[in-house]
């Protein structure tokens, strides 16, 4: 079954069910996060034209969209303020020039 913390966790997946996750997987890696609504749009639709149930278990379906949740809830990197000061945080003095 598919739920966190981890989704291919040994279960054995059909061809299809792992092109599904890698449609997520390639648009978590462009986007960042995705909203569970995109499951049912396309590319998704091309692949299960209802839905991901058509692909998955309704139960692998919620573990899906709550992997989703947790992902969108993980602060992006460039959103976080870093508490180490930048090196550039203090100004260069010029160069002396002789």
């Amino acid at each position: 079954m598919i739920g966190p913390p981890l989704l291919l966790d040994g279960t054995r997946f059909t061809a299809e069910q792992i092109r599904f996750i890698n449609l997520i997987v390639n648009e978590l890696t462009a986007n960042g996060v995705m909203e569970p609504a995109r499951l049912y749009e396309s590319p998704y639709t091309n692949h299960g034209p209802t839905g991901p149930e058509v692909v998955f278990l309704e139960t692998e379906v919620d573990g899906i969209v709550d992997i989703l949740d947790t992902v969108r809830a993980i602060p992006s990197r460039t959103s976080r303020k870093s508490s180490v000061p930048s090196r550039r945080a203090t100004p260069r003095p010029n160069p002396v020039k002789f």
